[in-house]
């Protein structure tokens, strides 16, 4: 998080949903609900603030199916299904903090309440599916993908069996070997080129340089004649004190961009033995006779996934934009208040929740 956007209410929601989201993605969500919470001179201004909102969902979206899949949290799952990103959030204006609410509690209580409902909807209700239902269907091949070319997938494949499964994550085991095995290769590189510029001679040199300089500082200092030795130093320290200072911060530089290119090859070799990691443990279960919920997630799943997300946003969006009742917060994705100020009574009246929708089914029939 950065300093402009502080807190958001429900468990601290937004900081849950950007759980180890690289800065970039977190920058553009704080942008985002920055620019949102500015006051608004017009309809025109809260088309682009939605678009902004927008971009900052698709961002996140993109990181989480991408990058997390399927390893979610709660509040990830919920943004992913709703937009939600919790009920106000304080942002920083002319350096005071200001409380702006983002949607109405009971709205966001409902979505919450209504997710931890899932796991007792009836079982004839399987086809009723939210975004997280959709991603593992598509995973576990009952249900193709959308594609908007529809050149891909026009039927789901069959299910996937144990024997499977277990090719997949071999496949993927052995792409993440070698994954791995190029890290370590660029991880040895740099450390190497960390050790170059830490080589004892190159350090000395550097030593007798600044003692040099701190003789020629005392010696300016002093009043009266001056040895020859003194005389001849201060001559040639004094014509070379640029160059001097400028070789102390060039390698200074230097180890700080090695040791940050160290830093950031390491998080890299990290990130890849702990998907290395997960992945034998899958293998494990997989060959002991158990199940194993993420094992189907192989990087083509994902590229399906996402392919079929981004087809439904396009959807959504336009559906949103042309509807009759549309605001000028319609088609931001991310769940504003905005989109609810005609709406007066519970949110249970206007939400079709899988909750909801299984009740009504239940009391039609």
């Amino acid at each position: 998080m950065t300093d402009d956007v502080l807190t958001t209410t429900g468990q601290d929601v937004l900081d849950q949903v950007l759980d180890e989201a690289p800065d970039e993605v977190a920058r553009q969500v704080n942008d985002a609900l920055v620019t949102y919470a500015a006051p608004s001179r017009g309809p025109q201004e809260e088309v682009a603030k939605a678009a902004r909102l927008r971009g900052a969902f698709t961002v996140v979206t993109d990181w989480l199916l991408g990058k997390r899949l399927p390893y979610l949290n709660e509040a990830q799952w919920l943004f992913l299904c709703t937009g939600a990103l919790g009920t106000s959030v304080t942002v920083n204006q002319n350096g005071s903090p200001v409380e702006v609410e983002l949607l109405p509690a009971a709205v966001y209580e409902l979505l919450v309440r209504d997710r931890a409902a899932k796991a007792s909807r009836p079982a004839w209700a399987v086809p009723i599916l939210d975004a997280e239902d959709r991603v593992n269907a598509i995973a576990r091949g009952e249900l193709a993908g959308l594609d908007t070319g529809m050149t891909r997938r026009r039927r789901p494949t069959k299910p996937l069996g144990s024997d499977q499964l277990k090719d997949k994550v071999k496949a993927r085991l052995e792409g993440l070997l070698t994954s791995v095995k190029e890290q370590l290769g660029n991880v040895e590189v740099q450390l190497n080129a960390v050790g170059s510029l830490r080589d004892e001679k190159l350090l000395s040199t550097t030593r007798l340089t600044l003692e040099a300089l701190k003789k020629y500082v005392q010696l300016a200092g002093l009043a009266g004649e001056r040895t020859e030795q003194e005389a001849k130093l201060m001559s040639s320290v004094g014509e070379k004190l640029f160059g001097i200072t400028q070789s102390i911060i060039s390698l200074g530089i230097q180890l700080e961009q090695a040791g940050r290119e160290l830093s950031v090859r390491t998080q890299g070799l990290e990130t890849k033995l702990g998907d290395m990691k997960v992945c034998r443990t899958e293998l494990g279960k997989l060959e002991s006779g158990q199940g194993s919920a993420t094992a189907a997630f192989d990087p083509d799943t994902i590229v399906t996934i996402r392919r079929d997300e981004d087809t439904l946003a396009a959807f959504s969006v336009r559906a949103a934009e042309s509807a009759e009742n549309k605001v000028g917060f319609s088609g931001s994705k991310i769940l504003v208040k905005e989109q609810w100020k005609e709406f007066t009574g519970p949110p249970e009246e206007y939400l079709a929740t899988i909750p909801g929708v299984i009740a009504a089914i239940e009391k039609i029939s």
